[in-house]
């Protein structure tokens, strides 16, 4: 599985890529959820949508975010759903900001 946050940039496409090739190989097309920076930068806006997307996923399912604001939106909504870090779902996202 892989959540987008960055468009139009080339590191992320290069990154993007790799993952897909390498899960595609691996076990099939992954499932994606892709939306602009703006939108995984406000952290209430599309709550629901994100919430019925993560609703559906399979336990023991990894999520590789594109950055780690979007690895935080990811944990927000799954900690409503009542979805536990990581026993039910993994979340890896990069870039290693300061959040807190």
């Amino acid at each position: 599985m892989i959540t987008n946050g960055v468009e139009n940039v080339s590191w992320w496409q290069h990154r993007k890529e790799g993952f897909l090739s390498v899960m595609d190989h691996l076990i099939g097309p992954p499932s994606t959820f892709e939306r602009p920076l703006s939108w995984w930068k406000s952290q209430d806006e599309g709550v629901e949508e994100l919430s019925n997307f993560v609703s559906n996923l399979r336990p023991g399912t990894a999520l590789f975010a594109a950055n780690d604001l979007a690895g935080l939106k990811i944990a927000r909504v799954c900690a409503r759903k009542r979805i536990s870090v990581p026993q039910d779902i993994s979340i890896l996202g990069v870039d290693d900001d300061y959040l807190f």
